[in-house]
């Protein structure tokens, strides 16, 4: 499943970069109220929005898997708490020294636009519900509400996928941050180094990227896009990851797509994956252009103009 995109004149060596885009793995479910349908009580609790003791072991179990492969990671989340804890914890589980993770721009739903921001509170109320309908729901502990919250939020999921302004925006981000690795895969990794880059993000993200990018390539060499989600298996577990290889050696480049989920991977048996570049750099560019309007800025970068190191 290899794919060759170019080559660059930056390098001369041999370098392996792996991109992972991940979703941040389990956390508790925040605070809120529950109302017991028998008794009419209301229940309330001020939950933590940090990582469940599940969280943070299948976030280092996620690093120790990568230490094979790998020379070293670094660590890029959004800016939310539990992003960055996520991967943090994978730094960890690999076995390096606990970092200042690298913040990513464009993977929170507040950096979306006025439509997605609706979009999330149409969908709220949905999840609330679906977790709601738990008979004990409100008594649960922490631990165990977090498990049925996780659960119920496939139905607002959906909901947001529909959305198809929703979609483009949470693409344009995740792909900002992967174009921008993509260089520094091709001009800042040491010689024979071999990289771990996990960009750790939420829901929906990895969802809307690829169903924005994604190709799939059959036997005969017809390259199709998916439109639905469950073409792709359906949503993303907490701390599951679509890896993106890029091999470079001397001034050749190729690169090669995969899920880390088995069960999702073998969904395309005999089928090759890659994703539409062009698209990818398109996203890119939007992104930047939507929020230097947004922050009343100049675009600090030009279409058709590399990207400066």
């Amino acid at each position: 499943m290899s794919e060759h995109i170019g080559s660059s004149e930056k390098l001369t060596h041999n370098t392996e970069t792996d991109i992972y885009l991940m979703r941040h793995s389990n956390r508790f479910g925040g605070k809120g109220e529950w109302t017991d349908p028998a008794t009419s009580e209301v229940i309330k609790w001020n939950d933590t929005e940090d990582l469940t003791p599940e969280g943070k072991a299948r976030a280092r179990e996620f690093g120790l898997d990568l230490r094979g492969e790998h020379n070293s990671v670094v660590g890029v989340g959004s800016m939310e708490g539990r992003a960055a804890e996520t991967a943090s914890d994978i730094e960890e589980g690999f076995g390096q020294e606990r970092g200042q993770v690298n913040q990513a721009s464009g993977i929170t739903y507040k950096e979306l636009g006025p439509d997605g921001q609706a979009m999330l509170k149409a969908a709220k109320p949905l999840i609330q519900a679906k977790a709601g309908s738990h008979p004990e729901y409100g008594r649960l502990s922490p631990e165990e509400r977090a498990t049925v919250r996780q659960g119920a939020q496939e139905v607002g999921l959906r909901e947001g996928l529909k959305d198809m302004a929703f979609r483009a925006e949470a693409a344009e981000g995740l792909a900002f941050n992967l174009w921008l690795l993509k260089q520094f895969a091709e001009k800042g990794v040491t010689p024979d180094n071999k990289v771990a880059m996990p960009i750790v993000n939420h829901g929906l993200f990895n969802e809307s990227f690829l169903l924005e990018t994604l190709e799939v390539e059959d036997e005969n060499g017809k390259k199709v896009k998916l439109s639905d989600v469950d073409d792709i298996g359906g949503f993303f577990a907490p701390a599951e990851a679509f890896k993106i290889k890029i091999k470079r050696n001397g001034s050749n480049e190729k690169v090669e797509c995969s899920f880390t989920d088995p069960n999702r991977q073998a969904i395309f048996e005999g089928k090759k994956l890659s994703l539409d570049w062009s698209k990818v750099e398109e996203l890119f560019y939007k992104f930047e252009e939507r929020m230097a309007t947004r922050e009343n800025r100049v675009s600090r970068f030009k279409r058709g103009e590399r990207l400066e190191e």
